[in-house]
């Protein structure tokens, strides 16, 4: 790469924000960037970077596509779908031709993936980023699962090919791939840890917090974008014990509103429980509690054993987060709503953390570091040391019911994992077992 400032490209699709303020961080730090969402994210996200005309009229080619869809009409689709290609085939050229690094999100390319042979060959950089269930296998995904386990079983197994398929083209033609180690189950390549690299946050300037009347109610916050992976039902049922128990609590639910709505719920918040099956402690939401220093509680299965990576990510790097399994989180928001100079240790160690680790600017830095060689200077994860499973958005119980079916049903080598010893091993013990037993946590 030339040592001129490099251009940067970053699309094609937003993910809770992230890839809005990581374009952002690109630009804090003086580097040109321009974005291409082909989709707009139904949550607004803010994105104050360089968006030219051609990745408009390709957003918009896309759009028709899905409203052909919707019609019915065979021969509308297939010319918009033209329309659409020959308008994403002009932005590749443009952005091929005038860009350095590019980072793509979410699993998505221009074309599937086979251009990143293309760039490379054209000497251009590759970040692929991870964000969760675009590589988490779709067995570990409550997303992937309705009601009855067996509904959906064949659409599961032809989905965890083809992202199995496309998890390994990505990360073998890529420069850089930046994923979580807890949901990187498909992967066969080194990689650097997403944790490591960070959730980037436009930290504002901090306010002076207003003295809070004792009198007032505890206002929790849970903002749910899918409630039904999220544990809000739960979530509403300890809240509701509590209440009943006699504390005085203002419950705030909110679902399905612009992110602009959420930040200002977050900046009035004493306290926030963001979701009950999370293999991250600080997500998307929890990032943007910790930029007004409010405390939050994050429920999972990944113990500090699991989460860490010997050497390279202990638990003093993990981020302020109250983290518990989800059948303490009663429990965790009591001791929270009981100790007022706890919660508010909690919320400003998340915003320090914030601050000094995952400011846009220093999470751009970071990938700009990686795209010019400086690998060596971060921590690498090998997944066939991966040993956790239990994925996103189920309980322990709905887990093994899921994976017992699945394995029954198409056979162990359906997990597609035969390259991981380990993880096949806590796997098998799982299933043979019930899950108070498993050493698998």
């Amino acid at each position: 790469m030339s040592r001129r400032s490099p251009r940067v490209f970053v699309g094609l699709v937003e993910k809770a924000g992230y890839y809005s303020r990581l374009a952002s961080g690109f630009r804090q730090l003086g580097v040109k960037c321009t974005v291409c969402f082909i989709t707009d994210h139904p949550f607004g996200y803010a994105e104050d970077c360089l968006e030219t005309r051609l990745t408009r009229w390709t957003r918009r080619a896309w759009a028709e596509v899905e409203r052909a869809r919707q019609t019915g009409s065979v021969l509308k689709l297939a010319v918009r779908r033209l329309i659409c290609f020959l308008a994403r085939l002009a932005l590749f050229l443009e952005m091929a031709t005038t860009h350095d690094v590019f980072v793509f999100g979410f699993g998505t390319t221009f074309f599937r993936g086979l251009d990143l042979r293309v760039l490379r060959v054209l000497g251009k950089k590759v970040v692929i980023a991870f964000n969760g269930s675009d590589h988490r296998p779709p067995y570990l995904n409550g997303l992937a699962w309705g009601d009855d386990a067996s509904a959906s079983l064949r659409k599961v197994a032809d989905e965890a090919r083809r992202m199995k398929s496309l998890v390994t083209m990505l990360e073998r033609n890529a420069d850089v791939v930046v994923a979580h180690h807890l949901s990187a189950q498909f992967h066969e390549v080194p990689f650097v840890p997403f944790m490591h690299v960070g959730v980037p946050c436009n930290v504002p300037e901090c306010e002076t917090p207003r003295p809070r009347d004792p009198s007032q109610p505890i206002r929790i916050l849970h903002a749910p974008s899918m409630p039904w992976v999220k544990g809000t039902d739960r979530i509403r049922i300890a809240v509701a014990n509590l209440t009943r128990r006699g504390y005085p609590i203002e419950f705030v639910e909110i679902s399905g509103r612009p992110n602009s709505e959420v930040l200002d719920e977050l900046r009035r918040c004493d306290l926030v429980v963001d979701e009950l099956y999370s293999d991250a402690r600080m997500a998307a939401l929890a990032s943007e509690a910790a930029m007004f220093a409010k405390p939050v509680v994050v429920a999972g299965y990944a113990s500090d054993d699991m989460m860490r990576i010997p050497g390279r990510y202990e638990v003093s790097d993990f981020p302020p987060v109250l983290y518990c399994r989800p059948e303490e989180v009663e429990r965790a928001i009591e001791t929270l709503i009981n100790d007022a100079d706890a919660r508010q240790k909690l919320g400003q160690g998340a915003r320090r953390f914030v601050e000094e680790h995952w400011r846009a600017d220093l999470v751009a830095a970071r990938i700009l570091n990686l795209v010019d060689g400086a690998k060596a200077d971060y921590p690498s994860f090998d997944p066939s040391e991966i040993r956790y499973f239990h994925g996103f958005g189920m309980t322990e119980d709905r887990l093994l019911d899921v994976l017992k079916t699945y394995v029954a049903t198409f056979g162990e080598s359906a997990l597609l994992l035969d390259d991981k010893p380990l993880l096949l091993h806590e796997i098998r013990r799982f299933l043979a077992h019930a899950p108070a037993d498993s050493g698998a946590r």
